[in-house]
Order: C-alpha cells, then structure tokens, then sequence
C-alpha cells in the first residue's frame, strides 16, 4: 500500500507546549529525549465535544491503546527535533500498522462519496498531526487545539450520502455514511526542556446502501 504524504491539521500560530502530565511509562530515545504517552481519556473527550452541531456528520472518535503504543514508538524513533516532524512521524507510524494515511489538506476527497459504492463498506485513513515546541502551551491547550483542527479540518468536510437531488433518480440507489474514529497523543521532551506534541488519530467511513423511493 502506497504511503500518501500528510499534511500537518496544526493550527497556524500554534507553537509549543509544556510538559506533558499524562500516564505512561517515560522512554529515552537515548539522544537525550524523553516520549511520553498522553492521556487518552481527555483527547477523545475532546475530540468528540468540539465537532460542531452544525456539521452533517458525527465522527465518534474512541481510544485505541494499540495506536497509542503505535505512535510513542515512533515519535521516539524520530525523537525531539524542535519543529514540524509529523512526515516522518507518519512514515514511522506507517511501518508499524500499515495503515492507509489520509492528507490532511483533501480530506474531502479521501472521503468522497463516489469512491465509496458498497454496501457495508469501510475505508479507514490514518492522520498525524503536531504542535510545539517552546512551553508556551498547556497539555490541555495542546489537546483543544488538536480538537478543533479536527473538526474544522476533518470532521466539517464529511459527507453525509451520496445522494444528490436531481441527480438520483427513483428507484436508483445511493449511499448513506457514518463514521467512527481513534485518536491518541504522545509528546517528546528534549533534554532541554521543551516540549512537541503529536497526535495520530484514525477516520473509519462505512456505507449503507439505499434506494430512493417515488
């Protein structure tokens, strides 16, 4: 499966964040780094309250223990580099659960409603994203800001169906979409002192045929 590039979802003006006060065991890269696990609890929380009621689609995002070990390993592969690092991340994170990755920037296209036409079918994309990296944020800043980037970025631009008025006729068929999401976050520390955070977080879009009636 061919690994797609991701665009980072952060906010422009984000920067760093501080230490990271979430459970986990602490590991050393050892070049002087230390990765450390979030807390799963407060990022998913976050991730489903801010979707905006006004979106067509629901994305139920729950934890995923799996992708959270996944994604500490490779951000410790890359460790702390004092900017943008969510490629590599990705490339790391790729390696370790194959998973196909989503562009943040066309997320409406990786979703489109024409290239999923089955019933029952799901097409899951793997997103990674970052902030940091001088402790001017709160884990809990670093957590809402990944949030809201995920609503405005991803969860906004869902389609709902295929169904298109004047386009379908009666009797033909159409496809109507939900979708379930994970999510987890891990943060590097540099020797120094600073701080990145990066979060992974997956979008599973499942069809359900329908057939339009007179």
């Amino acid at each position: 499966m061919k690994l797609k590039k991701i665009a980072s979802l952060a906010l422009a003006g984000l920067m760093a964040v501080s230490m990271l006060a979430g459970c986990g065991d602490n590991s050393s890269n050892g070049n002087g780094t230390v990765v450390e696990p979030g807390t799963s609890s407060s990022i998913v929380s976050a991730f489903n309250d801010e979707q905006n009621s006004n979106n067509d689609v629901k994305v139920t995002v729950t934890a995923d223990s799996t992708l959270s070990a996944d994604l500490a390993k490779a951000v410790k592969q890359v460790g702390y580099r004092g900017n943008d690092t969510s490629n590599e991340v990705a490339e790391q994170l790729y390696k370790l659960n194959g998973v196909e990755q989503g562009v943040a920037s066309n997320v409406a296209s990786a979703f489109a409603a024409k290239n999923n036409t089955t019933d029952g079918k799901s097409v899951t994309k793997l997103f990674v994203v970052y902030v940091g990296s001088n402790n001017a944020w709160t884990e809990e800043a670093a957590v809402m800001s990944f949030a809201k980037a995920f609503d405005e970025h991803v969860a906004a631009k869902l389609p709902e169906t295929s169904y298109e008025k004047g386009n379908t006729q009666v009797g033909g068929k159409y496809y109507d979409y939900s979708y379930t999401g994970t999510v987890a976050m891990t943060s590097v520390k540099s020797g120094e002192g600073n701080t990145e955070y990066y979060a992974a977080f997956t979008v599973t879009q499942t069809a359900a045929e329908k057939k339009l009636e007179a």
